[in-house]
């Protein structure tokens, strides 16, 4: 058939739903090709071209890169010309994505198998009645019947994955030109990044190939499970044959050193390109770049972003003359009142109408906004109307499951002491039951909130001097604890009051009867706890039935002696809004750091964000944690060798160089992308073992391309001899391997749980614990030792129990 006939081999399902446009890249056709491959052009068909010349390489990653910054829909679909779908093939992939649940998850994608085709089984299909296509050939294959199959391969270039998650990545890299690899470091990525499955050992082995790998060892042996999922449900594309130029592979061997090195430094330092920018978004101007104002996993909705100082500007109508000529089509802040110069800037263009985000950190753990309605106290997103509004038997729960998580004290936005039984602390304190308590917590001095909007207090040192007074004012009846902010070196004492400051946030809220701030994001957990808040300052949480504003400070005493009851619906629902509608979420990498006049601050450095709200229409998620499908799946049992256990590799080095199987290609014209529309809702689907796995476990920058080389049983051994050496950091770190191999072997979460306790990283000893405890929950003894580890440190000499033996 025609090399341009292959163009429309998508209309060989008949049953192409609504929703799914296609697009056609050129990249380098002479001119009059071209203008014939403009002619397949549709209302469902898009054809481009990107410019690359006759003479040039052609590059696959230039063309799907270029599709995927121009594409409409919510996800690909990388379609070689040459392949070949049947009847209802794309209504399985909608279904698919729904069951996956791709339209929330982003950072999933599906791969498709390829059942390759001899000139007989297509000449056969072609004279076949379509339906029988797929179950025809699927049994050819089985039967191994070489005179229709030339062969099959569930390792393939056809994924189908979120466009923006694509962008976000950097797409694939367009140092790879001519056939071959481009795919294959695109999607080593994604499985790293994912982990869907465990990481093989020997990960950077090239030995084998996609159809008859049986060793789960090197890359190829996790990159096929991703193909044999769909294949596992009947769901290939076909293959038909065709001549290769002579010159089509002449750069096979150069892109396979640059994929073996591109592997091997993404192991090393987990670096990748910088995100694509999604090109309908437009330009936007970035005055500050940090984690919250332009991370890659949102920089695509940024479009084409431009970085320029603020001290570029002289003034805010130079500024505005700047966005107008350049066509930008928003600004993103950071904190806008960070300087004179920012505000002018902001003011501009909240004065002038033009688009911005303002991108901080949010009031509570983890919490990032990017809002486009102004900053905290001048903006309305924090409007009652938005959030006042009945909660559903299910945000009810999940509101008060949040709460009560909060309530844990594990997450803090600043570090806070451990806690303390609250029986124990009021002796301490010298608090009796005739007592009440009124908390203080202090803000910095030099809080953007307080400079900006202190309110009817005024400063700083106004709200020092009301608490001092309020000391006599409240009487001998109140005991005033106060507390400075954790990155303040001191605070001016308070006479008569009592200074908290080695206490964790969390106990005080629990016996304090009220709470006095300024404006700090405190507030919330004030009335997370039910505490009746008095507010001194403007704040963009005040609003009634949630707190009590001190408009007056002379009527503070007054106004807490009569007491408020807060309306404890409401506080549900505004911090359902803010945890489940407004803020972003993700992990935050801090540490601290001080200004040029000392001034403290605790300096966020990366964000990994998890849940990101306020780019798209729906909250887009990605992994937390690593979900892992244990080896004891049906998936692993072309592995298991008769076993019943996964073959995990051996010590042995990986072969210096090995070919890959080669997937033949059309030399034009270039792949389609597939921008498809989901169907909507996705169906329950089953919830695989999540195993949290331990920074250096899965940060690529730590891997060492030794410890890839080794197996399961190997790091075991490892860990154990470390151990019994005294050397906890080491052993913590073969078993953290161990672990990442075969994760639902409860003996190896235990084992490596113990060599973290002793390495001092209790919390992750805790998390493979919890592992542990999901897989057995009957399990007393792994119960008890959990326990034991997370009770608070008074409770622990009523809770111990023996740590398990780090043995093979």
């Amino acid at each position: 058939m025609d090399l341009l006939d292959r163009i429309n081999y998508y209309k060989l399902d008949s049953e192409l739903p609504a929703g799914v446009d296609f697009i056609v890249i050129d990249d380098g056709s002479p001119d009059k090709l071209y203008r014939e491959i403009e002619k397949r052009a549709s209302d469902i068909t898009t054809v481009y071209r990107t410019g690359a010349k006759p003479f040039q390489d052609f590059s696959l990653a230039r063309a799907r890169n270029y599709a995927a910054q121009r594409a409409k829909g919510q996800f690909l679909m990388f379609l070689d010309a040459d392949l070949i779908p049947y009847p209802g093939f794309f209504k399985d992939i909608l279904r698919e994505i729904q069951v996956t649940d791709l339209q929330n998850q982003v950072d999933q994608f599906l791969m498709l198998p390829v059942i390759y085709l001899t000139e007989l089984g297509f000449d056969k299909m072609q004279n076949m009645q379509p339906d029988l296509w797929r179950a025809y050939f699927i049994n050819s294959m089985l039967k191994d019947n070489a005179s229709e199959i030339e062969k099959f391969s569930s390792g393939t270039s056809v994924v189908v994955l979120d466009r923006h998650y694509y962008l976000s990545r950097g797409g694939q890299d367009e140092q790879f030109e001519g056939w071959g690899f481009e795919d294959y470091e695109f999607a080593t990525r994604l499985i790293r990044k994912v982990r869907k499955f465990p990481l093989p050992s020997n990960w950077l082995s090239m030995a084998g190939n996609f159809m008859k790998i049986c060793k789960y060892d090197g890359w190829k042996a996790t990159y096929r499970l991703y193909g044999d999922w769909m294949a596992s449900k009947g769901i290939y594309m076909f293959h038909s044959p065709h001549p290769i130029e002579a010159k089509y592979h002449r750069r096979k061997d150069i892109n396979l050193r640059y994929l073996q090195h591109r592997m091997s430094e993404f192991v090393k330092t987990g670096i990748e390109h910088d995100p694509l920018p999604a090109l309908e978004q437009g330009k936007t101007l970035l005055l500050q770049k940090n984690p919250f104002t332009c991370q890659r996993e949102f920089a695509p909705y940024l479009g084409q972003v431009t970085h320029v100082s603020r001290d570029h500007f002289e003034t805010a109508e130079e500024f505005g003359d700047y966005l107008l000529e350049n066509e930008f089509d928003r600004v993103v802040f950071g904190n806008p009142y960070s300087t004179d110069k920012l505000t002018s800037l902001y003011k501009w263009c909240r004065e002038n109408g033009f688009p911005y985000i303002v991108a901080e950190r949010g009031a509570l753990p983890g919490a990032v906004y990017h809002d486009r309605n102004g900053f905290l106290n001048d903006s309305n997103s924090y409007d009652e109307s938005l959030w006042n509004k009945p909660l559903s038997q299910a945000d009810h729960d999940i509101t008060v499951a949040y709460i009560e998580e909060i309530k844990e004290g594990k997450d803090n936005l600043e570090k806070q002491s451990d806690r303390i039984d609250t029986f124990v602390l009021r002796q301490r304190l010298g608090i009796t039951a005739k007592h009440k308590v009124l908390f203080v917590p202090f803000q910095q001095p030099n809080d953007t909130v307080i400079r900006n909007f202190a309110g009817p207090i005024g400063s700083y040192d106004n709200f020092h001097a009301k608490i001092c007074s309020l000391v006599e004012e409240l009487g001998p009846e109140w005991k005033i604890l106060y507390k400075k902010h954790p990155v303040e070196d001191s605070l001016p004492e308070i006479p008569g009051a009592i200074a908290v400051h080695d206490i964790n946030m969390h106990d005080l809220m629990d016996i304090c009867h009220a709470v006095a701030l300024i404006n700090s994001g405190t507030g919330l957990y004030a009335m997370m706890y039910g505490k009746p808040l008095y507010v001194f300052g403007d704040s963009w949480y005040a609003a009634d039935g949630l707190c009590v504003p001190v408009k007056d400070p002379d009527e503070a005493a007054t106004l807490i002696k009569s007491g408020f009851e807060v309306d404890y619906e409401k506080v549900l629902r505004f911090v359902n809004y803010l945890r489940f509608s407004f803020y972003s979420f993700g992990q935050m990498v801090t540490r601290r750091v001080r200004y040029e006049d000392g001034t403290p601050i605790t300096a966020t450095t990366e964000i990994n964000y998890y849940e990101l709200r306020g780019f798209a229409k729906s909250t887009r998620k990605l992994q937390k944690t690593f979900s892992v499908i244990p080896t004891t799946s049906p998936m692993f049992d072309r592995y298991k060798g008769g076993t019943g256990q996964v073959i995990h590799g051996t010590t042995a080095p990986a072969p210096a160089k090995a070919t890959a199987v080669a997937t033949n290609k059309p030399a034009q014209p270039k792949p389609a992308a597939v921008a498809a529309t989901p169907a909507p809702a996705p169906a329950p689907i089953p919830t695989p073992i999540t195993v949290s796995m331990p920074a250096a476990a899965n940060a690529d920058d730590t891997t060492d391309e030794a410890m890839e080389s080794l197996g399961y049983n190997d790091h075991v051994r490892l860990g154990v001899e470390h151990f019994a050496r005294g050397e906890f950091k080491e052993a913590a770190a073969q078993l953290d391997r161990a672990v990442e191999l075969n994760p639902a072997h409860i003996k190896t979460l235990r084992t490596a749980a113990e060599a973290h306790v002793s390495a001092g990283s209790k919390e992750t000893a805790i998390l493979y614990l919890s592992t542990a405890c999901k897989l057995a929950p009957d399990n007393k003894n792994l119960s008890k030792r959990l326990r034991s580890l997370t009770v608070p440190a008074w409770r622990r000499p009523l809770t111990s129990s023996t740590p398990f033996p780090v043995t093979m």
